[in-house]
């Protein structure tokens, strides 16, 4: 069954609570008042979230081990993952358990899944006839 809702934040540590899991530690690196908007869909064992920014911050991500996590940007979104500035298109694949940063230069909007390697693996070989890699550290895959 699925579950979920929109959430809206106007500070920081609120907005990180709602990730799970999925631990983050936000530092906002512009001026002005915070604002955030969630949006999270759980179906059976895969998580789905598209998020909103207002202000430019850094963040540090801590992944469970046991789940998959993809990270991407929604639109024309100023994300950098790990040192690389990602694109439109762009898909991060983390390592199970990895701890990244992630940064913003202005507003953003950006996504996240969160899948057992399990169903990455099934997900992958109806896709493109193959199972997906697991990495150990993120991939960016253009």
């Amino acid at each position: 069954m699925a579950e979920g809702g929109t959430f809206k934040f106007s500070e920081p540590d609120g907005y990180a609570a709602a990730f799970g899991d999925i631990r983050i530690t936000l530092t906002t690196t512009g001026a002005g008042d915070f604002k955030a908007r969630l949006i999270r869909l759980k179906m059976n064992q895969l998580e789905a979230f598209w998020c909103s920014e207002d202000l430019p911050r850094i963040a540090y991500i801590s992944l469970p081990s046991e789940r998959i996590v993809l990270s991407f940007p929604v639109d024309t979104a100023s994300l950098i993952c790990e040192g690389v500035a990602l694109q439109n298109g762009d898909l991060a694949v983390h390592g199970r358990g990895q701890s990244m940063h992630q940064r913003s230069d202005g507003a953003c909007q950006w996504g996240l899944i969160s899948l057992s390697a399990a169903q990455l693996a099934r997900y992958g070989k109806a896709l493109i006839g193959r199972e997906i890699p697991l990495p150990h550290a993120t991939r960016i895959l253009r």
